[in-house]
């Protein structure tokens, strides 16, 4: 937290607190007491409380927990503190005194149950990489969280960090999926419908479903996953551009009715895109789009534009930590 943004909530629980030992002694009852306005709750702890029950109860969503942490700049919760609970964003964008916040991207296209693959990632070492976010202070977000961080109307954790899987089938859901589930990790899984078939080495609808049911968010990777900025020899230009949008609506209409999911957010097929693809992606009412151009993502970054950091089987845990950049200081330095 920034030194002036400390110093205004030590006042406020300092004033706080003070207000509220005059209003205990007046019954003499061993009480606990809140005070909201529209931007912030000032609240005394009781027995029981977590940061997660906290957040629960003034932000409508345990998952904020870090914005009670982060924002009174303590790590465990005991009976009889005053704490400040911001109510609405306090860091739009990201910004503070000394640069702004970036969001690191991760791409997984590949899994394996066991090492050997030179392409694909077992699921020891994925295991190995979601255990590295968590013991080094990482926060996975939702793609909607994420998204709304662009917009300004939500804060993010000081370390967030988003997962992304472009769908690698059967291993999606054998491999990735229960270890997302081990660390309660969320996720977005772009899903390409031809490919979703239940036969050996695909996923079925009713897995797809079942990640979602779980929480991980399921999004769009087009009908083929054909380069959507490649016209075929034998195509007119006319004929491109109704081929393109097909990708794009048809695979839709199957998220709906075989699914029940309308996706809001695309992951380019190969990382390509062009301003034909974002328009017909704006034409067809999509949030954003997700390329692999490899850097972290600051608040300005173009919805369209979304940049993901591939990871392989040959990634170390080093590597991984040196791409997970989450904050931009003024004048360009990391």
């Amino acid at each position: 937290m920034p030194a002036a943004s400390r110093a205004l909530a030590l006042l406020v629980l300092f004033c706080a607190a003070t207000l509220l030992s005059a209003c205990g002694t007046k019954t003499g009852a061993v009480r606990t007491y809140s005070r909201k306005s529209k931007t912030f709750a000032v609240i005394e702890t009781r027995a029981g409380d977590t940061a997660e029950t906290l957040a629960n109860r003034y932000l409508k969503d345990p998952g904020k927990a870090w914005v009670v942490t982060e924002y009174n700049g303590v790590t465990e919760i005991t009976p009889g503190q005053f704490l400040v609970v911001p109510l609405q964003p306090v860091h739009k964008g990201g910004l503070a005194e000394d640069g702004l916040q970036a969001v690191p991207i991760l791409a997984y296209s590949a899994f394996a149950k066991a090492p050997g693959s030179a392409t694909a990632l077992s699921q020891a070492a994925f295991d190995d990489q979601m255990r590295y976010l968590k013991d080094n202070g990482y926060t996975p977000v939702s793609i909607e969280a994420f998204y709304n961080f662009l917009e300004f109307s939500e804060d993010l954790p000081a370390k967030a960090v988003l997962i992304t899987i472009d769908d690698t089938g059967q291993n999606t859901y054998d491999v990735a999926f229960p270890v997302l589930r081990k660390y309660g990790f969320p996720a977005a899984v772009f899903v390409c419908t031809d490919l979703v078939t239940g036969k050996e080495g695909a996923l079925s609808w009713d897995k797809v479903k079942e990640m979602a049911a779980a929480g991980i968010s399921i999004q769009h990777q087009t009908k083929t996953l054909r380069n959507l900025t490649r016209r075929k020899a034998d195509e007119t230009f006319e004929d491109f551009v109704v081929a393109v949008d097909r990708e794009l609506t048809v695979a839709s209409l199957e998220f709906r009715e075989k699914a029940g999911l309308t996706p809001s957010f695309l992951a380019y097929p190969y990382g390509a895109t062009n301003e034909l693809v974002i328009a017909l992606l704006r034409k067809n009412g999509f949030r954003g789009a997700l390329t692999l151009s490899g850097q972290p993502n600051p608040f300005y970054t173009d919805n369209f534009l979304v940049s993901r950091k591939p990871v392989t089987a040959d990634t170390t845990l080093d590597a991984l930590g040196k791409s997970l950049t989450v904050f931009q200081k003024s004048g360009g330095a990391q």
